[in-house]
């Protein structure tokens, strides 16, 4: 998993950099929140370590502006403050931020609080796989069933609407025309000679001729 590191303080990127590294993590590291940013328009970042103070932008304002941003996967992001005020994880809270870290920076909390990451990243990993194959699935199904109207109301030798298509189209034909004060035409076509030509030269050449005739009408 790639995880993006945003800390102003050399020592404590230094050190959050190095335990990652030594758990297995590929690791991004920025000294403020505008190149932080900058990082996360790389779609293997799942997982953001930010310091709330920063230059230019604050990891406040990082975490606002990744839940803002739309049609991405979910990004778990954790504040690294000294901040112990109610108040303030209220508000870090309420803007997106999942989970918290203490300075002065502990290992053993690090790894606890990424196991939690790790394991609630894995439930939505499962999750959106399981959604890309419901997607799937629903298309699949509305294909088959496009198909399945289609064969339906179309005569298979000629292509050409059958009675079914006609029956079912002919009422909304004649409400639309009454409410439009519109006429409304049907043709009656006949192929003169057919069944003394179909007994002549067989059925296959009188399909040929429906298939030709069809053609004719499109």
């Amino acid at each position: 998993m790639k995880v993006l590191v945003a800390e102003d303080d050399r020592i404590s990127a230094l050190f959050l950099t190095k335990s990652l590294e030594q758990l297995g993590y590929s690791v991004v590291t920025v000294e403020d929140g505008e190149a932080a940013w900058v990082a996360l328009q790389d779609p293997e970042i799942r997982l953001v370590i930010s310091d709330w103070m920063m230059p230019k932008i604050d990891g406040l304002e990082l975490c606002r502006r990744l839940r803002e941003r739309a049609g991405r996967r979910y990004v778990y992001f954790i504040l690294l403050t000294a901040k112990t005020y109610k108040e303030d994880r209220l508000q870090a809270l309420n803007v997106g931020a999942d989970d918290f870290l203490s300075k002065p920076l502990d290992r053993a909390e690090l790894s606890a609080r990424l196991n939690v990451a790790r394991r609630l990243l894995s439930m939505e990993e499962e999750l959106y796989a399981r959604t890309i194959e419901l997607e799937r699935v629903q298309r699949e199904l509305e294909d088959r069933n496009s198909t399945l109207q289609l064969l339906a109301t179309t005569d298979p030798l000629t292509g050409l609407k059958n009675r079914r298509y006609f029956m079912e189209r002919l009422e909304s034909f004649i409400t639309f025309g009454m409410r439009r004060s519109m006429p409304i035409s049907v043709v009656m076509i006949d192929v003169d000679h057919f069944k003394s030509y179909n007994d002549t030269f067989g059925h296959t050449a009188g399909d040929e001729i429906l298939v030709r005739f069809g053609r004719a009408l499109v």
